[in-house]
């Protein structure tokens, strides 16, 4: 496809648009140690809130944070919710 600056009269959809590079996070702690941060993990804990997703310098801006895929809650968390469908054990498969 090739890099745009503005979007051609011909392409109405786009999946990914990349901006530039965001400030570094080689010292943020939701990046380097994000399972260190749970409070935004608590269900309603930060309604009505906007939540910063954090971006790195690099290409893309996710090479830094892509890790972050393996982070996931405890079982007792999901059990604790009592979410039908989503006890712990019901949704180990979907982090495999």
């Amino acid at each position: 496809m090739g890099l745009y600056t503005e979007l051609p009269p011909d392409l109405r959809e786009v999946d990914v648009i990349i901006s530039g590079a965001g400030p570094s996070c080689y010292n943020d702690a939701n990046v380097v140690h994000p399972g260190l941060l749970v409070d935004h993990l608590s269900p309603g804990a930060r309604l009505n809130k906007t939540c910063t997703g954090k971006t790195s310098e690099k290409l893309g801006g996710r090479e830094r944070i892509s890790s972050l895929m393996y982070a996931r809650g405890r079982a007792s968390d999901y059990d604790g919710w009592e979410a039908p469908g989503w006890t712990g054990r019901e949704s180990l498969p979907c982090f495999k």
